[in-house]
């Protein structure tokens, strides 16, 4: 039961696609002239003996990023992925000492000065992740940064991949979070 324990998240993001790409001048109803599709893919892990209950999630992707204690200062943002969660979905509920592998997608606008600080080799994310186990036992990774080494895959492509070997990929579909990989 909830008692005096203490209780944790551990998260981790194990791939990140980006695909960027230009809008047409013509479009005059954007304010940026580029836009940016992506994917990442989170390993969360529950060590608790209950069930975790997702509540929501943020994820900032900065050009440069400096941790210092439990808050981060940084340069620009480049993408902003925040997201809420229904506790009564079973897809966002994590059962007791399991792992699994879960993928988010978005697309937004970027500016100028936001496209080429994507383009760096190295990007630094931060991301909290807040749930709570049984009615009133609220749960958190606290704030977790990750400086990632990005892969060109050609102009408008990156990939950050710690999980993965040549010979696997993913597989995943829009309407849940679900992922598996051969």
């Amino acid at each position: 039961g909830v008692g005096s324990e203490e209780y944790f998240i551990d998260s981790e993001i194990v791939f990140a696609y980006f695909k960027t790409y230009d809008v047409s001048s013509n479009t005059s109803y954007l304010f940026a002239n580029s836009m940016v599709s992506y994917v990442f893919i989170l390993n969360v892990s529950n060590p608790n003996n209950e069930t975790f209950l997702f509540d929501d999630l943020l994820v900032s992707f900065n050009d440069f990023a400096v941790k210092d204690g439990n808050s981060v200062s940084g340069t620009t943002e480049l993408i902003r992925y925040c997201n809420s969660f229904g506790s009564s979905d079973l897809d966002y509920q994590l059962p007791s000492g399991s792992s699994r592998l879960m993928v988010f997608t978005g697309t937004g606008e970027l500016s100028n000065l936001e496209l080429m600080g994507l383009k760096n080799d190295t990007t630094f994310s931060t991301m909290i992740l807040n749930g709570h186990i049984g009615e009133d036992v609220h749960v958190g990774s606290g704030l977790i940064f990750t400086e990632m080494s990005f892969c060109m895959i050609s102009e408008t492509e990156l990939m950050y991949n710690v999980v993965l070997h040549e010979d696997q990929s993913f597989s995943f579909r829009n309407d849940s979070p679900n992922v598996s990989y051969e």
